[in-house]
């Protein structure tokens, strides 16, 4: 149904420093024992320059909170591509990855024992699945990124990010650093940069859903040309429905559900009043929407914490869908609110 969270979850990557450093250390065995060819070093020099620059204790982060450190590219600063740049990406260098990465895949299906100690049986030197993934995964975002004429460029946002474990507030700062992960992201923005390489390649694609209208500006987003669509009407009848687009929260601040702002306490306390506030008007059901579950816990908790679910509960008896449910589970709750 949410085809395009899907499709730019699929033109993204999120690559977490312990990974980095594993595939540093994949590289170094294979190095160290067989002496084979120079795509190893390669990519092993790639890992580790990321992995300094994510783990780099002079880091300066826009967006601070309790528990996540992040700064986003392009700034006012500094453009995406000059980030890449400074990390070693250019269409060059990505073409080179790429072939790297093909004879990596390569080694892994045609593995060579080695005798690393002697007296012991001969063992397979070769990068892990998770770290050809990894590194598959990267190139596949980089090639639609670094070439000298990409249309997708203002399409990708580079993120560099730090989550700090909860409850650590009263460690010191280089504890609380040497704890941390760090993450380098870069995400698609735009549903249309992987559905217009499927539509290329695919000979049909049937869209259906209830809720794609305007078809027009769908086919917009999604960067394709449908030869044949239907917008049939709607089995509600005008005077029985109501859009409206709320702004503002109580307190006045705007409620705008980007990455930058939902994990501030005032938007979550906002949504809330405001779900506890319609709540209060509204003479029947509700159903309530939110990007993620990831986002829904955090909503939860927060509303737990200052009240917010008890005002809600007062008018409406709670249901809430979890994440991973099983049919039967969801059909259970559904009989519930039934």
């Amino acid at each position: 149904h949410n085809i395009e969270g899907a499709t730019r979850d699929a033109a993204s990557v999120e690559i977490i420093d312990f990974q980095l450093a594993r595939l540093v250390r994949e590289c170094k065995d294979v190095l160290d024992v067989t002496g084979l060819h120079s795509t190893y070093s390669r990519v092993m020099r790639m890992a580790k320059t990321i992995l300094a620059w994510l783990r780099d204790k002079s880091n300066v982060y826009k967006f601070q909170e309790a528990t996540m450190h992040s700064t986003i590219w392009p700034t006012p600063e500094a453009s995406l591509t000059s980030v890449l740049e400074q990390l070693g990406f250019t269409e060059v260098s990505v073409s080179q990855l790429e072939l790297d990465c093909n004879l990596l895949e390569e080694d892994a299906k045609n593995p060579k024992l080695v005798n690393r100690y002697k007296g012991q049986s001969p063992q397979i030197f070769h990068l892990s699945g998770p770290s050809l993934r990894l590194i598959k995964s990267l190139v596949l975002v980089l090639k639609r990124i670094c070439p000298a004429v990409s249309s997708f460029k203002d399409d990708y946002r580079l993120a560099r990010i730090r989550n700090f474990p909860l409850g650590n507030s009263t460690l010191s700062e280089s504890a609380n650093l040497s704890s941390a992960t760090n993450t380098l992201a870069l995400w698609a923005m735009s549903p249309g940069i992987l559905f217009s390489e499927l539509s290329q390649k695919c000979r049909s694609i049937v869209l259906t859903s209830g809720t794609l209208s305007p078809l027009s500006s769908y086919a917009s987003e999604l960067r394709t040309e449908f030869a044949s669509s239907l917008e049939a009407n709607h089995v509600i009848s005008p005077d029985r429905f109501l859009a409206m687009c709320i702004q503002c929260g109580p307190s006045g601040n705007l409620l705008e559900g980007k990455y930058a702002n939902v994990n501030e306490q005032t938007y979550q306390d906002d949504i809330g009043q405001a779900v506890a506030s319609i709540a209060a008007k509204c003479p029947d059901g509700m159903l309530v929407f939110v990007p993620s579950y990831s986002l829904l816990r955090k909503l939860i908790a927060r509303w737990k914490e200052t009240g917010e679910m008890d005002s809600i509960s007062r008018h409406k008896k709670m249901f809430i869908e979890s994440q991973g449910d099983s049919n039967y589970s969801f059909a259970r709750l559904l009989a519930q609110y039934k």
